[in-house]
Formats: C-alpha cells, structure tokens, sequence
C-alpha cells in the first residue's frame, strides 16, 4: 500500500486528467500542448497551426490516459487512451525524426510493459524501427532528423528518446 499523501496526489491527478480530457473533446483531434490559463493550448492553434498530429508532446497526453488507466482501472482512460493513439499511430512510421520516442514511448511501449496489449506492441514496434532507421553508423549516432538540414544535428534531448529503442530490444529479445 502506498502512503496516504502520495494516494491523495494521484487521486487529484487522476481527477485533472478527467476534466483534461473531457474539456479536450472540443478540440479533439488536437493535442494538448501547453497548459494556459487554466486550459490547454492545442497543437493546431496559433504558432503551431499544422502541427494537428501531437507535435512532439502528443505521446505524453496520450501516455498520462494509459497511466490512468493502470492506475484505476477505469475504462474511460483506456478508450480515451486509443482512441488519441488512433489520431498519433500514423506517426509511428512516418517521418525519420528522434521525437518519435517522445510520442511513442509513453503512449505504446511504456502501457504495453504494464498492460500486455498486442496493439501497443506492435505501434510501438513500429516506431521503434523508424526511430532506428535514422541512427547513422559511421560516427555511431543519431541525428535529429533524417531532413537535410539536420544531418549533422544532435540534440541532447535524443538521449531521452532512447527508452522506445530499449524496450523495442527487449520485447524483441535483442541486447
């Protein structure tokens, strides 16, 4: 059992994730990107217009419903939870770019490690392997992205990215 004033803080995130994604039907399919003034600020409005598939945050609202759904066992959690991973899979074997462990890691690989289910399994698969597609053996890393004007970037953040390539190995059975 947990302690009590750690129960009572997951209870009220719990409860705000609720009304999160209760008010975020309004603007689904438009992620979450940055709370502001006590409301969200989506992917789709102002400076990011079109980014309407989640930007590189969209796995973590999507990921914050799995956890929820862990927690509670709630079933309004696991169908919100699908139904935002619907909107960010396309994703999972888009565009080479290190952000897809970003989107990819909580809202796949990390609920499939708690909750077994095959279709998180193999979204997450799948972006495990495009994520892989950009590392580049010669100087043995991973750039940003695969455009050409990033072919020399590196960002330090990829480093936080690498938990999907992790859990991809090992659901694979690979070191």
């Amino acid at each position: 059992m947990m302690n009590e004033p750690i129960e009572e803080q997951l209870r009220i995130c719990i409860q705000k994730t609720r009304r999160s994604a209760e008010a975020l039907e309004e603007t689904f399919p438009r992620f979450p990107h940055v709370a502001h003034a006590r409301g969200w600020q989506t992917s789709g409005e102002d400076e990011w217009k079109q980014l309407v598939d989640g930007y590189w945050t969209g796995g973590h609202w999507t990921g914050a419903l799995w956890l929820c759904h862990f927690l509670t066992e709630d079933e309004f959690f696991k169908d919100s939870a699908r139904r935002w991973l619907r909107e960010l899979s396309p994703r999972s074997g888009a565009r080479l770019i290190h952000d897809v462990g970003f989107l990819f890691y909580p809202s796949a690989a990390l609920p499939h490690a708690l909750l077994q289910d095959k279709d998180l399994l193999i979204t997450g698969k799948r972006a495990a392997y495009t994520m892989l597609r950009l590392f580049d053996k010669g100087p043995g890393c991973m750039p940003i992205s695969d455009a050409p004007e990033h072919a020399d970037a590196l960002a330090v953040d990829t480093m936080m990215n690498l938990p999907l390539l992790w859990w991809a190995g090992a659901a694979a059975g690979m070191p």
